[in-house]
């Protein structure tokens, strides 16, 4: 039975709604980062005169690489030092690149900033993750990052109109700049008001015999490995996605104006499924309700892929599609999080680390592809979502068929 496991500074505002409010916070700063930039990429190809203006996709694609890159590192210091330094650290870095962002005199430099925004957020995700598992498991740590999911996916809905905004009123280097004020009162509630989760008899010494024999115990774990698996093929598809669709809505479907609106219903229906998320995985467990959306996901996906065939897609038709996998995307995101980095509570910030960190630079590598493949047909992304999804459905219902997925045990 999931439990709750009380660590330093158990009896403060972690034990209340504060706390779903942080992780939220910590956790949306990926989709915040990615998604805020997305109304004003055709900008920054004008400003920096490039002949593709595909090509500033790569500020995607570097930042969710470096993402997971960072991931790899950040965890083993967190369990080892503790989760408070560590947190602070990288989001101090985190706004630092911002700045390096917003005064890039070249788009080289500006890719490099990204690189190192990717790196920073990294601390966030994988810290966020191993302070809920610091205190709690199994399908009470599933409701709790649903929970923040619902709080933190509001980022995809605001971050389109935040950029678009900011933009017309003051340049897309002004979205960089508000990137680091964004991140400044969060810095401060890690520097001023949390308590460290991980103590001091739970921390894991640096050594690589320790390390590689934790690496090991999570190799060896095929719920572990499976939902690796699983993420970084549903990550990557929806990364790919995300770097074509201003061009998709634009030039295809001729949207000049109002992406922001549009590309925030995404974030509507991810936030509606972790609601339905939070409410069910106590009854039904975590691996149950995973294998649902992703049976949904493909589902659907295969359906897209069948009437690009037939017809040509309305706008209405193909936004409605997408949003449902986007809403199914939001319930496959904390059940697959919290399966594979469950079974390692001795060593939660390095299994975090590695599980984010390989499905961030698997899927970066996915997005990256799509992008080469794309030659302004939009069936690529309905190819891309259905192949994805089969190869995840089958993952997990092998990964995962050993569990108890009755309410409330795993």
């Amino acid at each position: 039975m999931a439990q709750l496991k009380h660590g330093v500074g158990a009896r403060s505002w972690l034990d209340g709604p504060l706390f779903t409010l942080f992780i939220a916070a910590l956790m949306g700063n990926l989709s915040l980062s990615l998604d805020i930039i997305l109304p004003v990429m055709p900008q920054v190809a004008a400003d920096y005169a490039m002949d593709d203006p595909t090509r500033v996709r790569i500020l995607l694609t570097v930042f969710v690489l470096t993402f997971g890159l960072g991931q790899m590192g950040v965890g083993i210091l967190s369990d080892r030092y503790g989760r408070r330094p560590i947190l602070g650290a990288a989001i101090g870095l985190y706004a630092l690149a911002s700045v390096l962002c917003a005064l890039a005199p070249t788009f080289e430099m500006l890719v490099i900033g990204r690189g190192l925004q990717g790196l920073a957020a990294a601390g966030p995700r994988v810290i966020a993750v191993a302070i809920v598992r610091d205190r709690m498991s199994g399908a009470a740590m599933a409701k709790a990052l649903s929970t923040a999911a619902m709080i933190f996916m509001l980022a995809p809905i605001v971050a389109p109109f935040l950029g678009e905004v900011t933009a017309s009123f003051a340049g897309w280097r002004a979205v960089f700049v508000l990137l680091t004020v964004l991140a400044l009162p969060v810095l401060a509630a890690v520097l001023m008001a949390l308590p460290e989760t991980c103590p001091p008899d739970n921390r894991t010494r640096i050594e690589f015999s320790v390390i590689t024999a934790n690496l090991a115990t999570m190799a060896r774990s095929r719920q572990t490995v499976g939902n690796i698996a699983v993420s970084t093929l549903i990550y990557g598809a929806m990364f790919g996605f995300v770097g074509l669709a201003p061009f998709i809505y634009r030039d295809i479907y001729g949207v000049a104006s109002g992406f922001s609106a549009i590309f925030a219903t995404f974030g509507l229906g991810i936030v509606g499924s972790a609601f339905i998320n939070s409410r069910a995985v106590m009854r039904f467990g975590p691996a149950h309700m995973q294998r649902v959306a992703l049976i949904f996901l493909t589902t659907v996906s295969t359906i897209f892929l069948g009437l690009t065939q037939i017809m040509a897609i309305p706008l209405w038709l193909f936004h409605l599609l997408i949003l449902a996998i986007m809403a199914a995307k939001g319930m496959v995101y904390s059940n697959t999080n919290t399966l594979a980095v469950d079974p390692h509570t001795r060593f939660a910030g390095l299994a975090s680390s590695v599980v984010g960190g390989m499905a961030m630079l698997g899927s970066a590598v996915i997005a990256q592809l799509t992008g080469v493949f794309y030659d302004g047909d939009y069936s690529l992304v309905a190819k891309c979502y259905a192949v994805m999804g089969a190869l995840a459905t089958l993952i997990s219902v092998l990964c995962n068929r050993a569990l108890n997925e009755t309410a409330g045990e795993h």
